[in-house]
């Protein structure tokens, strides 16, 4: 489980934890982007 996975997790009612996992994940995935 990566560190933002915890994050999101411990904060998983939380919409900005929700907004905050998205930019990660684009992050981590830059390649997914047009």
């Amino acid at each position: 489980m990566t560190w933002h996975k915890m994050i999101g997790y411990d904060n998983s009612r939380s919409e900005l934890s929700q907004t905050f996992e998205q930019v990660l994940l684009r992050i981590d995935h830059p390649i997914a982007q047009p």
